[in-house]
């Protein structure tokens, strides 16, 4: 366990003890897109890298170190540069007794480290516990084991460990506190109906779907009806789609995009591609088919939006019209824009898909207000006239005086 190489080049990283103004100095160098080099100890802390990794733009060290201000004498280290050689993590797990990192991993930029704990008993180290730690500011024990843990993973939120180098994990911690063993199942229930997607964590060996073997961890987001096999147990489950745009039997003005999260999608006897844009008006049914003979419909209605005129209304101006379908003014086709600039009584049609039809009729008369103009004009003369001749009247009246 506790032994110092005097020089180590190990991937990503090279790790020498040398002795700088007479003191024992750990000297750990790199070179990413910027070189660096880092010293630690002196002739009483000594700093031991025994296992150094590049991943993913980090290099990763870790060990242990002998530290004259602890009681255990030996405590875990471990260290993490990135490439510009700046130090992303840098802790010392003290825990009371003889520690060493065993092994660090960096998921979603959390780290986890293996810990491994002795009891120094006369001159021998015997094993107490293998701790798997969250490491940061604040460590964090996530699991403790009296057996000896060799290696470890975390997946989509789980925690894997397992007693040997090769082969299958035995143990798995769910976030929930749930811990499994060899042969049991987490996250999957029978005949269970899930939207959009579901994951669930498995320690069978002979784990399968429709008797395609899968991993730890499984995730079905494709819809469909699915039997999950495990040590001859089956559980029967369903992925629905989710479907964002529009609800079932809803009412709603085109154009419309709806979002499908997975399957083969039909519009009536069309393929739909997720999120295209639907400006036909009428009935439509969107169909999903998925696994295993799934299929959902949704049916829904388009109407044609349109805007410019009210059914059974007159009008004393030019009427501008938008909507969308197909549509007839008195009976001749018209495009979506289309101005009435000349008085008349019209009837609009609009068709769209599966018989659907919008019907209006509407007035425009722009020679009633031109009538009603002239008739003003002539009510105004006729006063005036009156007025006129009234006022002469009584001039002529007093002139004969």
């Amino acid at each position: 366990m506790f032994q110092n190489p005097v020089k180590a080049t190990m991937e990503g990283a090279q790790v020498s003890v040398e002795r700088i103004d007479g003191e024992v100095v750990t000297v750990i160098e790199g070179e990413g897109n910027v070189p660096f080099r880092i010293e630690r100890g002196d002739s009483e802390n000594r700093y031991t890298i025994t296992q150094s990794y590049y991943e993913n733009g980090r290099f990763i060290l870790f060990g242990y170190v002998e530290l004259s201000g602890t009681t255990a004498f030996y405590d875990g280290y471990a260290l993490i540069v990135n490439e510009m050689g700046g130090i992303e993590l840098e802790t010392i797990i003290e825990r009371n007794h003889l520690s060493e990192v065993k092994a660090l991993k960096v998921n979603d930029n959390e780290v986890y480290g293996l810990i491994d704990q002795h009891l120094h008993i006369e001159d021998t180290l015997d094993f107490k516990s293998s701790l798997i730690m969250k490491l940061e500011e604040t460590s964090e024990v996530l699991y403790e084991s009296e057996t000896q843990i060799q290696r470890f993973k975390v997946e989509a939120g789980a925690l894997f460990m397992s007693g040997e180098y090769f082969g299958p994990y035995e143990r798995a911690l769910m976030n929930d506190g749930t811990l499994l063993k060899t042969g049991e199942t987490h996250g999957i229930e029978k005949g269970g109906q899930y939207a959009g997607e579901v994951t669930f964590y498995t320690l069978c060996s002979d784990a399968n779907i429709d008797g395609t073997p899968i991993e730890d961890v499984h995730k079905e987001t494709y819809p469909g009806h699915y039997v999950f096999t495990c040590q001859d147990q089956k559980h029967s489950f369903t992925v629905n789609p989710t479907i964002e745009g529009v609800t079932l039997f809803e009412e709603t003005e085109a154009p419309l995009s709806i979002s499908v999260s997975g399957g083969r999608v039909w519009l009536n006897d069309d393929l739909y591609s997720s999120e295209d844009l639907i400006d036909m008006p009428g009935y439509h049914t969107l169909r999903v088919e998925g696994a295993n003979g799934y299929e959902l419909r949704r049916s829904f209605t388009l109407t044609s939006g349109l805007s410019g005129i009210e059914n059974g209304e007159v009008y004393k101006e030019p009427r501008t019209l938008y909507f969308s379908g197909v549509g007839t003014l008195n009976g001749s086709p018209i495009q979506p824009g289309h101005v009435i600039d000349e008085s008349g009584s019209y009837d609009l049609l609009i068709n769209g898909h599966d018989t659907y039809e919008e019907a209006y009729e509407f007035e425009i008369d722009f020679e009633d207000e031109a009538t009603e103009f002239e008739e003003v004009r002539l009510e105004v003369g006729l006063v005036a006239g009156a007025f006129l001749f009234t006022g002469g009247g009584f001039l002529i009246y007093k002139k004969r005086k």
